[in-house]
């Protein structure tokens, strides 16, 4: 009964408007008082032990050096190189979106700052090409979402964190499936470039392209930095991320110059304020992890499932389905925090290996970013690129069918996430 009132608790809390980290101390401290038997002080111990794990470290100085990145003048040498590249294919220039958000992914781990960065740049780039509105809104949109997925991905490490999942193998889990949708999305957008006639680049320049290469070259060094850190066991996740601070300073501060000393004061403030909400919302989320575990419901969800069947891929799929559509009405931080206790177990029970596991499922939620109605990309993109919201989600869904499939082939192919992890960390 006590489990059933601080559920209700929680829902009245979330839909009430209270702050989500708010909420979901509120619920456990209504827990405890209800029981009765547990010192209101299991909060505190609970918020403070998950916040003051050295993993969580990794989170706020990711953060810090993507905003680093995001800042200085990065995304434009980044943008330069791509366009030599593959600029010259139809739809080149949208094939250009893909493959810069790519790269610029795997230096900052967010949707956010891929689609403020690409879309600022390469928008109205598209538009003078002629590319119509919607479709160029969708392209960005749709790139962005590999933020998250190519290392560093500060969800993947919220789910780590949470579920108690070594983060550097979940890290390592991404790399596959993360360049697996910007290769999928050039395929698609190359099939409408030539079935649609979308407009081609400027002709291949291999003097630009030696020229561009030369100046993203130590850009192209921060994954670099990250995967021979982490993955050569020269130093650990959080310490890396320290790592990749100094190097975002040392790009914009010695190589490129495009960053001023006194602005730095206050992108690290920027950084520290989302830092302290995000650490907030964790601890929240452990309480609640902890009135969970404390009333059983992960084992009681496990018997459920089991009852439903004992088959691991119908099982799969339905937790697909159901992230798929509370990614619609969720963000995927806070689902992460609140959920990923409760699937790690389920997917253990399954025989689902917990990196596999924990990859999958945060890949599902992450789709939420390009689906209505909570869709943060979509919101920002609509704001950066004043296109109509209807158009953009029409557009955008041909993407989301793509990473939808590749989805199914995550779950269904186990090595597409476990290969790295097994070859850089050993199989466990």
């Amino acid at each position: 009964m006590t489990g059933i009132i601080s559920f209700i608790t929680a829902i009245i809390s979330f839909f009430g408007g209270m702050p989500i980290a708010f909420a979901l101390i509120f619920v456990g401290t209504t827990y405890i008082l209800l029981t009765g038997d547990v010192p209101l002080a299991v909060v505190v111990q609970r918020v403070a032990s998950t916040v003051s794990n050295s993993t969580f470290l990794a989170f706020p100085f990711f953060m810090l050096s993507a905003d680093l990145m995001n800042n200085g003048g990065v995304t434009k040498k980044l943008v330069r190189f791509c366009k030599a590249l593959v600029g010259s294919l139809p739809g080149g220039l949208a094939i250009v979106v893909a493959a810069s958000s790519m790269i610029f992914a795997a230096l900052t781990g967010s949707a956010i700052a891929t689609v403020a960065a690409i879309g600022t740049l390469l928008f109205p780039a598209l538009i003078k090409a002629g590319y119509k509105p919607a479709f160029a809104g969708a392209v960005i949109a749709a790139a962005s979402v590999m933020g998250p997925i190519i290392p560093p991905s500060g969800s993947l490490i919220m789910w780590g964190i949470t579920a108690n999942v070594s983060v550097g193998k979940l890290l390592a889990a991404g790399w596959i499936p993360g360049l697996m949708m910007g290769l999928f999305m050039m395929l698609y957008i190359r099939i409408i470039a030539i079935k649609k006639e979308l407009p081609k680049g400027d002709a291949f320049n291999l003097k630009e392209l030696l020229s561009s290469t030369k100046e993203a070259l130590p850009a192209l060094g921060m994954p670099v930095l990250v995967l021979v850190t982490v993955y050569g066991g020269i130093c650990t996740v959080s310490e890396s991320a320290v790592l990749s601070v100094f190097y975002a300073l040392f790009l914009d501060l010695v190589v490129y110059k495009d960053l001023k000393i006194s602005q730095v004061p206050k992108i690290i403030s920027r950084a520290a304020m989302s830092s302290a909400g995000i650490s907030l919302i964790v601890g929240g989320g452990a309480v609640l992890s902890w009135v969970l575990t404390r009333e059983q419901i992960p084992q009681a969800m496990v018997n459920w499932f089991s009852a439903l069947s004992s088959n691991s891929i119908v099982t799969g799929f339905v937790i697909f389905i159901f992230l798929l559509i509370l990614g619609c009405i969720m963000d995927n931080l806070p689902a992460i925090i609140m959920l990923s206790p409760l699937l790690d177990t389920l997917g253990k029970s399954f025989g689902y290996n917990s990196v596999h596991w924990g990859f999958f499922c945060t890949y599902i939620l992450l789709l939420g970013l390009l689906t209505p109605p909570v869709g943060l990309v979509l919101f920002v993109t609509v704001d950066l690129c004043k296109v109509p919201f209807k158009d953009l989600v029409k557009e955008v869904l041909p993407f989301v069918y793509i990473f939808i499939i590749i989805g199914v082939l995550v779950l269904l192919i186990p090595e597409l996430t476990m290969f790295l992890p097994n070859l850089f960390m050993g199989v466990k």
